[in-house]
């Protein structure tokens, strides 16, 4: 998490996307006060950090917070995973 401070106080990013973040690797030990940290100093920049569940002390401070679910999926009516679409 230093890394990605250092790059939000960096001045060079409008935005930072930290993909599967919150998917338990915040439950190492130490990381999760690492994030509170990167979300609380970052300064002007957008950080987006996707994955589930996210701690609630993480989540807690998120301006924006959103839940996605499945409706359908093409699992459900018994087709595979497609190479190049689905991996």
């Amino acid at each position: 998490m230093n890394y990605a401070l250092q790059e939000a106080k960096s001045g060079q990013w409008d935005l930072m996307i930290l993909d599967e973040l919150l998917n338990g690797y915040v439950l190492y030990p130490g990381l999760q006060q690492g994030v509170i940290k990167l979300l609380e100093e970052a300064g002007n920049v957008d950080l987006v950090l996707t994955g589930r569940p996210g701690p609630q002390e993480i989540l807690a401070r998120g301006e924006l917070v959103t839940e996605l679910g499945k409706i359908s999926h093409p699992f459900d009516r018994g087709l595979s995973a497609r190479k190049g679409i689905d991996y």
